[in-house]
């Protein structure tokens, strides 16, 4: 519920909110005890804010991903081949 929320508001966001926002889903996709439809649906937004407009979000999530193992696949590959602010730190680790 608070993830189809979050994409509805994301829409009209500014990109500095985004991109903190970002950076808590991603934090709590990675660290909170979510129940498995909280988990995938918020994999399933991050997954859609790999096409945000803005590169801060995507640096954002970057950041947050690159320190964990446990970061899905997908989300590190995409990251890692995106424009260099944004790769560098998934490259580094």
């Amino acid at each position: 519920m608070i993830v189809r929320q979050f994409i509805s508001w994301v829409r009209t966001a500014p990109a500095g909110e985004r991109a903190e926002a970002t950076r808590c889903l991603a934090r709590a996709w990675l660290i909170s005890d979510l129940s498995e439809d909280d988990r995938a649906a918020a994999e399933g937004a991050l997954l859609m804010l790999l096409d945000d407009a803005s590169p801060l979000v995507r640096q954002a999530m970057a950041e947050v991903v690159a320190h964990s193992l446990e970061a899905p696949a997908a989300i590190v590959a995409a990251l890692a081949v995106d424009q260099a602010a944004v790769a560098v730190p998934i490259l580094e680790r």
